[in-house]
């Protein structure tokens, strides 16, 4: 399937990537993305606006039934089955860069997401009441001891202990998501002295 066209019907997608999604398959490609059913063989066009001239690098379906879609301008959360628009990430809402190389989910149904330079975590949170989700974003780079480099197009796997790999240009992140800790706690700023033009002066 790489580097084909399948012309099921005249706005197929022209695909270059293939994916399993329960018991249907993605095609992605440069314009956009396409669904077929392995049972029925329906081929669904994702008449998707926000996705329709997008170029595809990766795709993910999620426990909750979001497919997760990853473009070289930015990340886009469809529903599972209607395939309508839910949210979408670039820089201004929480990526390290528009360009996403991978998608993968965690044991806790949290969501990692590769750029070209460095990763997001991005939590969910459905509201019940409202049947609908939200999303806190945090982001990593080389600061934080992720990468100092490029990483891979669907470079990504969930190990079975848990475990999620990253590869890139320049080598592999292994991390486990639960043993992250985040601080929250807001610091006390105190001033211990002042100096000008470095003499001490008293408060």
């Amino acid at each position: 399937f790489h580097w084909c066209n399948y012309c099921f019907n005249k706005n197929f997608t022209k695909a270059r990537m293939l994916y399993p999604i329960c018991i249907r398959y993605a095609f992605a490609g440069f314009n956009g993305l396409s669904v077929i059913d392995m049972q029925s063989l329906d081929v669904t066009v994702v008449n998707n606006d926000a996705i329709r001239r997008e170029n595809i690098s990766d795709i993910y379906l999620d426990s909750r039934g979001l497919l997760w879609v990853g473009s070289t301008n930015g990340l886009y959360v469809l529903d599972g089955q209607t395939y309508s628009s839910v949210a979408r990430f670039n820089t201004n809402e929480g990526l390290q860069n528009d360009v996403v190389t991978a998608i993968i989910e965690d044991n806790d149904k949290n969501m990692w997401v590769t750029t070209i330079s460095g990763m997001t975590n991005i939590v969910v949170t459905l509201n019940p009441r409202e049947e609908n989700y939200t999303f806190s974003t945090y982001k990593y780079n080389h600061l934080d001891g992720f990468m100092n480099s490029s990483t891979n197009n669907r470079a990504i796997k969930k190990t079975s202990y848990g475990e999620i790999m990253v590869g890139g240009t320049q080598g592999i992140n292994i991390f486990r998501p639960d043993q992250i800790k985040y601080n929250r706690e807001v610091q006390d700023v105190r001033f211990t002295g002042v100096y000008v033009l470095g003499n001490p002066v008293k408060m």
